[in-house]
């Protein structure tokens, strides 16, 4: 999948242009207010079953994502409070101009903290390409049907959920 998530306008990092640029916490998760879902790679599944339902959807270049829902409605995020903090275990990194921390040396060099967060993205894109492939052959072998979950919400109205996929169990056994 070649879409950044949460990202407007993402760079390759530059020595040059970008020698200001720090590393901080992001303490306001608003930017993320109306997003329905989150991607997950494989590591992070058992955890992030503990708090999100976790589903597998086909993207737009056909390739399976699996996804964390965050909200029922497009649009609401569940999990973003009003005063804009993550009600998850979820944190984020964000570069700006602003506090934090250097993301060049003086040298123009990475610093310390970069190359973790450098490594930490390399395991994250190792990890989606594995989940992408375990969902394939999920497909593949005929395990993800497609599910619809219909909701009552507490006004009597309805609200289904199409396209999810669910993995169905085949028994060998027969009787």
């Amino acid at each position: 999948m070649t879409a950044a998530f949460f990202y407007q306008q993402p760079e390759v990092l530059d020595r040059d242009k970008h020698q200001n640029l720090k590393l901080r916490a992001i303490t306001n998760a608003r930017f993320a207010a109306e997003v329905q879902n989150v991607p997950v790679v494989a590591a992070e599944f058992a955890e992030a079953a503990l708090e999100y339902p976790l589903v597998s959807v086909k993207a737009d270049d056909e390739q399976w994502v699996a996804m964390a829902l965050t909200g029922l409605n497009s649009g609401k995020n569940l999990f973003v409070k009003e005063t804009g903090q993550w009600d998850a275990r979820y944190d984020f990194i964000l570069a700006s101009d602003g506090g934090g921390q250097p993301i060049f040396n003086d040298a123009g060099e990475p610093t310390e903290a970069t190359q973790s967060v450098m490594t930490l993205l390399e395991s994250f894109q190792a990890q989606a390409s594995f989940a992408h492939a375990f969902a394939q052959r999920m497909s593949d072998a005929g395990l993800l049907m497609e599910a619809h979950a219909d909701l009552n919400e507490p006004d009597g109205s309805t609200q289904r959920l199409h396209a999810l996929k669910t993995k169905t169990l085949k028994s060998s056994r027969s009787g």
